[in-house]
């Protein structure tokens, strides 16, 4: 089911004409908040600005959107801006 969801996002980036080679893309070994709030920390902490965040569970969505040192706020803010975006 992941890499189908996988290949989802990647047909999603074609059709919006990104090269999937320019989408970052992180793996958490569990399906676990923790792992997925380290995760994102690390993909804020990287030079290429983020548009958006998908998580494959509920678990690691909610590690998405646990309040970060980086960039003074919070995740959501991130996907919430990516989600409203037109």
């Amino acid at each position: 089911m992941t890499r189908d969801r996988l290949l989802g996002f990647r047909d999603a980036a074609h059709r919006r004409g990104l090269a999937w080679a320019d989408v970052s893309v992180a793996v958490c070994a569990r399906n676990d908040e923790g792992e997925a709030h380290g995760m994102t920390r690390a993909l804020l902490a990287i030079e290429r600005p983020l548009d958006g965040l998908a998580a494959m569970s509920d678990q690691q969505a909610h590690g998405i959107g646990a309040p970060t040192e980086t960039g003074g706020g919070d995740t959501w803010h991130l996907v919430e801006r990516a989600s409203t975006a037109r």
